[in-house]
C-alpha cells in the first residue's frame, strides 16, 4: 500500500538511492546487504534502523531485477519519474545514501546525513549512523 517516509516506525531511516544501470551500485549492492544484515542481527537497531532502496529511474520491473540479481533482503521500491530527484532540486549521484529521522506527528523527516557514493565499509558506515542517532 502507498505510504509516505514520514510514516516509517523507525527512529532512523536509511533510504538507498540506487540505479539498476549504475556500476557503483552494482559493485556496492553486496555491501548494502551486508549493512541490512548487520541491523537485522543486532535487537536494538533492528527495531529503531530501517533500510530501504529507491530505484531513481527505474521501474518497477527494472527494481525486481536489481532486486534479484544482488539478492537484495530488504524493501525497493522504483522512482520512475525521478520524485526523489524532484523532491532535492537537483540531478542526484547514484549510489546516494540518506539518513533520515522520520517524525509521523509532524508529517516529515528530518536529514541527519547525507553521503554520495558506495559505502565500502558496513561496519564503519553503521558506526557513523548509530553516532548520528545520538546526537
Amino acid at each position: 500500500e502507498p505510504f509516505t517516509l514520514p510514516q516509517v516506525a523507525a527512529k532512523t531511516l536509511i533510504i538507498e538511492v540506487f540505479s539498476m544501470y549504475c556500476p557503483h551500485c552494482q559493485a556496492d549492492a553486496p555491501e548494502v546487504n551486508k549493512l541490512y544484515r548487520h541491523i537485522q542481527e543486532n535487537p536494538s537497531l533492528r527495531k529503531n534502523v530501517k533500510l530501504i532502496g529507491v530505484g531513481a529511474g527505474n521501474t518497477t520491473f527494472e527494481v525486481n531485477l536489481f532486486k534479484e540479481k544482488f539478492k537484495v533482503p530488504f524493501p525497493v521500491f522504483s522512482d520512475e519519474d525521478f520524485a526523489v530527484q524532484k523532491a532535492c532540486s537537483r540531478k542526484l549521484r547514484t549510489p546516494l545514501f540518506v539518513i533520515v529521522k522520520p517524525e509521523a506527528k509532524k508529517k516529515q523527516l528530518t536529514v541527519l546525513h547525507v553521503h554520495v557514493g558506495k559505502i565500502n565499509d558496513a561496519e564503519a558506515f553503521l558506526k557513523k549512523i548509530t553516532h548520528l542517532k545520538k546526537q
